[in-house]
């Protein structure tokens, strides 16, 4: 929610379009974020009641990190601090390596 609130405040200063399409972005992502927590809350009820059923499906891994990390980055670069997600690629799908296999901040492996 402060997402949404902050990039709208952002949204609405700002003079280049650019940034105000950045922002409706931000916006746009954060809020279908903030709609994901509010359906897993819910369904921690249906868990609770046992009348909860999982299904696997595939997604976007790498994508999924950019959506969280567009959320956060708001906040991290308010505070002038840096944030950065490293995924290591290996036969062609990604996957967060064990804790220590990273390269430096911020490098893209590619095996």
């Amino acid at each position: 929610m402060n997402a949404i609130i902050g990039m709208t405040a952002i949204g609405k200063k700002a003079q280049d379009m650019q940034k105000t399409h950045d922002a409706l972005e931000k916006i746009d992502g954060a809020s279908r974020h903030l709609l994901g927590v509010i359906n897993d809350i819910l369904d921690m009820s249906k868990i609770e009641a046992d009348k909860f059923d999982l299904s696997p499906i595939n997604f976007d891994f790498e994508k999924m990190l950019q959506k969280v990390a567009d959320v956060i980055n708001f906040r991290v670069d308010e505070r002038r601090q840096q944030f950065y997600v490293n995924i290591a690629y290996i036969g062609g799908k990604g996957y967060l390596p064990p804790a220590g296999q990273c390269g430096r901040h911020g490098d893209r492996h590619h095996r």
